[in-house]
């Protein structure tokens, strides 16, 4: 039951700081208390400043954003105040009072105010710096929380969700490269991306390659847009830069020529090889034959064999003798003499050395016939040299060859002996022998100022005088057409 004094009811005992003492008859009354506990909620990080407070039965409890107040019967009256505090925060949490229980008011018994707090990770920012040779495509700032993983894959660094690629410069005579810093671990109190970067000229390798039979192969630089690239002649293995421009040839060894002879381009984009290959020159062949048939190519390459075979006429009545086949450089016999063959049907020739672009093959056969000259001849040989002159009179004879044909019949000693000259001929020493001991005729030919004379004498035994007498001799000589 309430106190009335006056206007005033009393259902509490506390007036500012005035603790009214209220008595009734001699008892003294006093205002039933209640205890207020203040608690904060499991996990929470936070703090009141009175764990607990008394308040008094009638007494108004409020909240207001973080602080408890108690008022005495109304608000202009307060009795006390409790704030809840939210714990420091720390470089990756921040804490915030989430919810504090709403107080029973007025107050009519204990009740507990518990303060719930919400924990939020800080965010920081990751900062994007260009590097020397590039630039970011994406912004210049992330923002992410303390423990946001950061991750780079090639140019790509993704932070919480967010990515960005590093772009780097690109022409034509560089190659770049980038090693991008500090793209790893968590995000923390904040990162800066950087990126270190680098660039070289971009480069390439000249191969000279001098094959089998080619006599040189050489490369220039004739511009560059390299400004420190040498301008000149390149050796194999050289450096090239990007745009080079380059012109090369080659020569190929004596008899040779090369493919491709000459090298150009319009600017180096990769390894330059040049690799010219060297093949044998071909020549031309002319020819002709005098009675004979001459078998040669009408073409011929350096170095290799050629082969030439011939064959004399077959004109009835006529013997061929083979003469020559003769190989001249160029179309005719004023060329150069490379090679004579004066036996066999067929030889091989090989150009090398020096090369022609022309030969040009000569056979000869010589044609004749043999001619009787003179027959039945008789002489009378002595052991000494014999001067056969009445063979010939005065009678011009141009040929070389001569010979003794026929039947012959001869005495010595009062022995008679006949045969067959078989042919003695060609201005040797010829010997026919009888079988009366060791008789020899030995005949000599010779020719002179176009007349052909001819001695004799002959040997039997260890005799050194006597005479021997031939007759029914055959002189034949060779007439050429």
């Amino acid at each position: 039951m309430g106190i009335k004094i006056g206007n005033l009811n009393l259902n509490g005992a506390y007036f500012g700081d005035k603790t009214i003492k209220i008595y009734v008859g001699n008892d003294l009354v006093y205002p039933i208390a209640y205890t207020i506990t203040f608690s904060i909620a499991s996990g929470s990080n936070a703090s009141w400043e009175h764990t607990s407070l008394v308040a008094y039965k009638g007494d108004v409890i409020s909240k207001s954003n973080n602080t408890i107040t108690c008022y005495v019967g109304s608000t202009s009256n307060v009795r006390w105040t409790n704030t809840a505090t939210p714990s420091p925060a720390t470089a990756q949490w921040s804490y915030s009072i989430s919810s504090i229980t709403t107080p029973t008011s007025p107050v009519s018994a204990n009740q507990t105010l518990t303060a719930t707090t919400t924990t939020t990770e800080r965010i920081y920012a990751v900062q994007f710096k260009n590097g020397t040779y590039g630039s970011w495509s994406g912004a210049s700032l992330f923002l992410a929380p303390y423990s946001a993983t950061i991750t780079k894959s090639g140019m790509v660094v993704s932070v919480n969700g967010q990515s960005n690629t590093y772009n780097l410069n690109s022409d034509l005579i560089y190659n770049y490269s980038t090693t991008i810093n500090n793209a790893s671990g968590i995000v923390g109190t904040g990162k800066t991306i950087t990126t270190t970067d680098t660039r070289s000229v971009k480069s390439y390798t000249l191969t000279l390659d001098k094959k089998t039979n080619v006599a040189s192969v050489s490369m220039n630089r004739t511009q560059s847009p390299y400004a420190s690239a040498s301008i000149g002649a390149l050796s194999n293995g050289a450096t090239l830069y990007y745009g080079d421009k380059l012109s090369g040839s080659a020569t190929g060894n004596e008899g040779y020529s090369v493919s491709p002879a000459t090298y150009s381009n319009s600017g180096v984009k990769a390894n330059v090889i040049y690799s010219p290959t060297a093949s044998a020159k071909t020549y031309s062949i002319t020819k002709s034959a005098t009675n004979g048939t001459l078998s040669v190519a009408t073409s011929g390459t350096f170095n290799s064999n050629l082969s030439i075979s011939w064959s004399p006429s077959s004109t009835s009545g006529y013997v061929y003798e083979f003469d020559y086949v003769r190989v001249y450089s160029g179309s005719s016999t004023s060329g150069t003499l490379l090679a004579t063959y004066t036996s066999g049907t067929s030889a091989t020739f090989k150009m090398s050395g020096t090369y022609y672009s022309s030969i040009y093959v000569v056979l000869n056969y010589k044609k004749y016939q043999w001619v009787v000259f003179s027959s039945s001849y008789g002489w009378v040989l002595s052991t000494s040299s014999t001067t056969l002159s009445n063979m010939y009179g005065s009678q011009s004879l141009y040929t070389d060859i001569m010979r003794l044909s026929g039947t012959y019949k001869w005495s010595i000693a009062g022995h008679t002996y006949t045969g067959n000259w078989s042919g003695v001929a060609n201005g040797g020493s010829f010997a026919i022998s009888s079988s009366y001991g060791t008789a020899v005729i030995t005949i000599h030919f010779s020719k002179s100022g176009g007349t052909t004379s001819m001695t004799a004498y002959y040997s039997r035994g260890g005799a050194t005088s006597g005479t021997m007498t031939i007759t029914t001799t055959t002189i034949e000589y060779k007439k050429y057409s």
